[in-house]
């Protein structure tokens, strides 16, 4: 069965989550060393980078998108109402049906990849980060652009990618809503607009969140940071 966190890195996690609760992020957890830090963190980076999760938000995202299209049966019933209740009544509850079918399955899909990947990001960061604040490691030149072209690896660049595209489709169904409202009046163009304007909103928000978390952890090993946060503390 597909688990969303994987059983060998959610212990990680939790830890990174009791760590982060007590304030205790520039402590080593007891029993561990640098090079164990350094394998949590591959290995919670690479359980939030699978490529399964990334295909499973992108059948979340279709299913959701096919469910607005669903309201298409819904107004033709509406349109068509006055003059043939029986078709009307028949489309209505066509699209419903199809609408909830898809979109209950495909929500609960995205909320709970959006929980997990939130909680994989978050413990990423932390332990990305937990060498340099703990003053066990010092950044190296090299890390000045390992820092700047971390989204470029692949299974982040994966997401970046994804989040330009649901971004891209957010402005273009937000457009569809002045269109449907102001230009040339249809109100089933019109809610099919506001349902994949909020879906390629939070699409958008969520997959750039967690890259955000990621790189805001693996920032903590840029030099000039470093040093910037090192004059801060000795003043």
């Amino acid at each position: 069965m597909f688990a969303m966190i994987q059983r060998a890195t959610l212990r990680l996690v939790e830890t990174a989550e009791r760590a982060r609760a007590a304030g205790e992020v520039a402590t080593v957890p007891p029993g561990m060393n640098i090079a164990g830090v350094d394998a949590a963190t591959e290995a919670v980076r690479a359980d939030y980078g699978r490529t399964s999760r990334w295909l499973l938000g992108l059948l979340g995202t279709a299913g959701d998108a096919a469910a607005g299209l669903a309201a298409i049966f819904a107004g033709f019933g509406l349109s068509v109402a006055p003059t043939d209740p029986a078709t009307a009544a028949l489309s209505g509850a066509v699209g419903v049906v199809i609408a909830l079918a898809l979109a209950l399955p495909s929500t609960l899909l995205l909320w709970r990849l959006h929980r997990s990947g939130r909680r994989l990001a978050r413990a990423t960061a932390f332990w990305a980060a937990l060498p340099y604040l703990s003053g066990a490691r010092r950044p190296v030149p090299g890390d000045y652009f390992a820092v700047r072209f971390l989204a470029y690896s692949p299974d982040l660049l994966i997401r970046v990618i994804s989040s330009v595209g649901a971004f891209l489709a957010a402005a273009f169904s937000l457009s569809m809503i002045f269109y449907a409202t102001a230009v040339d009046p249809d109100p089933t163009l019109a809610v099919i607009a506001v349902l994949w304007s909020v879906l390629f909103v939070a699409v958008t928000i969520g997959q750039f969140g967690g890259i955000q978390r990621i790189q805001v952890g693996y920032s903590h090993r840029d030099p000039l940071g470093y040093e910037r946060r090192m004059r801060r503390a000795r003043t």
